[in-house]
């Protein structure tokens, strides 16, 4: 996918890989990838696994100081740096724009642990970013996002 410019607004889905949030990420990854600095992302996403294998992930996605604890883990600190590593990338891209989720498996309580928006519809959460970029705002649709890489050309 090549896109003339970064979005305002990016709603993804995280198709195929939306069995829980652990695989759903890559939805989320895609879409940073497409996103201006300060815009809004939307995954759009089933999740029936809920959160996933590792529960910790939405505390680590929600902390406010991901360098740190990428140097926790790095120092050893936790049983699985990779899941602290995934975390720190999410905790990162939710430092730089604002996210929310459209999930039936994934409730408003683990939402608020990661610091993101949790909306039953897609139409609701697109309202909700409307309001923060404004009618005007650029929209962009990533409807395979476990499978595409945004290219967006410098500048």
């Amino acid at each position: 996918m090549c896109a003339q410019q970064r979005a305002d607004i990016v709603v993804a889905s995280s198709y195929p890989a939306g069995l829980d949030l652990w695989q759903a990420g890559k939805g989320m990854m895609s879409a940073d990838l497409l996103a201006r600095d300060g815009g809004v992302t939307i995954l759009v996403t089933p999740c029936p696994g809920g959160i996933g294998p590792h529960p910790e992930l939405a505390d680590f996605v929600g902390n406010d100081e991901p360098d740190a604890l990428a140097r926790r883990a790095m120092a050893g600190e936790f049983a699985d740096p990779v899941v602290v590593a995934v975390a720190v990338t999410m905790a990162r891209m939710r430092q730089r724009v604002r996210y929310a989720i459209v999930s039936a498996g994934l409730d408003q309580a683990i939402c608020e642990r990661m610091k993101m928006r949790h909306f039953a519809t897609v139409h609701a959460a697109v309202d909700w970013a409307l309001s923060l970029t404004g009618q005007r705002a650029r929209l962009s649709v990533i409807p395979y996002g476990a499978e595409i890489v945004p290219l967006v050309p410098e500048g």
